[in-house]
């Protein structure tokens, strides 16, 4: 299978890969499956250091060159054809470079791996995985059951965002299936 991997896959797999589910580490790991990286988030995490809201632990072309060689990841690069097709998408997402990254794998075929659930609302592949959202009010969350979440997940529109207004007055936790 063919993988595009989001930015925040790409960083989180080098730099905190407990933030992804075994599955997704898996798939990433697994020798039949082909892995790509877009210029596009190669071009996002340039611009997110330079702005000073990424920290990397090498400067961004280093970190690149070396997670790519280690993981066996291939550039790929932005066509003509990628910025055409996303006259095909609905304006869903403000982030241009995930519109971009949802553009790539609608015209080459491949699977999005990804943890932002905003794309699953294009017309693309995707692996992902479900963010779990508990909600306190300060207490302990060790003692929440999954009835808790689930109730969560029936009171919000999509069952994997937050209504708008419920992220803010409380505080949130984001776990991992």
């Amino acid at each position: 299978m063919n993988f595009l991997l989001d930015t925040h896959i790409f960083i989180w797999w080098a730099v905190e890969p407990q933030k992804l589910p075994v599955s997704i580490l898996d798939a990433l790991q697994s020798q039949d499956n082909a892995l790509v990286l877009s210029v596009a988030s190669v071009w996002e995490m340039q611009m997110k250091v330079q702005l000073g809201r990424l920290v990397l632990p090498l400067p961004a072309r280093e970190f690149v060159a070396v997670q790519c060689a280690v993981n066996d990841i291939e550039i790929f690069p932005i066509f003509e054809r990628h910025v055409w097709a996303l006259e095909q998408l609905p304006h869903l997402h403000k982030d241009p470079f995930d519109r971009l990254l949802a553009a790539q794998t609608l015209t080459e075929g491949y699977t999005l791996v990804t943890g932002d659930r905003l794309l699953s609302q294009y017309p693309v592949q995707l692996l992902t995985f479900r963010f779990k959202f508990f909600l306190t009010t300060g207490g302990c969350l060790s003692g929440m059951s999954h009835q808790i979440c689930l109730l969560l997940y029936v009171v919000c529109d999509s069952p994997f965002t937050l209504p708008a207004g419920y992220g803010r007055p409380v505080q949130a936790y984001r776990g991992w299936r």
